[in-house]
């Protein structure tokens, strides 16, 4: 679709223990969320759709590019958080922001320390200083830092005590109030893309067969 921020189009990727099968779209000005336990293929997707894993079989685009040929240009108008990824830990506030603005152009500094101010992230301490909350408010206030019009965030809320979680949903919710922003958010919790907005939120259920063989 026209509208659509995000496409997957029976899109598979096969691994020694399971394969992925999906498809799904994200509309621009929605919040789409992929809930299920680990294992069952979100991070995958996440990967597929940023052009870090390529599918076996079929078809995606993101911002109306091919997910396997991602120009530059569409690279700096998403904002990505994955699970697995970090910033060194050596690194304070100020050291990150000025390895993001060497990489946007477009990197609103003023924006990022206003967030970072209003959450109470300080930019002098070192990353390994953080703790799991902090960390968490962190690098989603740096995926928003180049104001991007997607952003896609792999258990953004795991780990989190009920006010962390809280102060990271509103930053999520001041996100949203842009119009033409759009939200793939993974999460065990269904509960937190709907506290997000008022709106009602789509989710969607990624499918991974298990290619084990049983047990007889």
């Amino acid at each position: 679709m026209m509208n659509d921020v995000i496409t997957l189009d029976r899109i598979t990727k096969r691994y020694a223990d399971f394969t992925l099968d999906l498809t799904m779209h994200v509309p621009k000005d929605t919040i789409i969320a992929l809930v299920g336990v680990n294992g069952s293929g979100k991070t995958t997707t996440f990967r597929i759709i940023l052009g870090l894993a390529k599918p076996d079989t079929g078809n995606g685009t993101l911002l109306g590019a091919d997910v396997t040929r991602l120009p530059n240009a569409v690279k700096r108008d998403v904002g990505a958080v994955l699970a697995d990824t970090s910033f060194d830990a050596v690194f304070t506030g100020d050291d990150v922001i000025r390895q993001m603005k060497a990489f946007y152009p477009n990197f609103n500094v003023p924006l990022c320390r206003t967030l970072l101010e209003r959450f109470a992230l300080p930019t002098d301490k070192k990353m390994e200083e953080f703790s799991t909350g902090m960390t968490a408010k962190f690098k989603t206030v740096i995926a928003m830092g180049h104001e991007p019009d997607v952003l896609i965030l792999d258990e953004p809320t795991a780990g989190l005590d009920i006010v962390a979680r809280g102060e990271l949903l509103d930053l999520l919710r001041a996100y949203m109030e842009t119009p033409g922003h759009s939200i793939l958010i993974s999460s065990h919790n269904s509960k937190d893309p709907c506290a997000t907005t008022s709106t009602s939120s789509t989710v969607a259920y990624p499918a991974a067969r298990d290619n084990r063989p049983s047990a007889r």
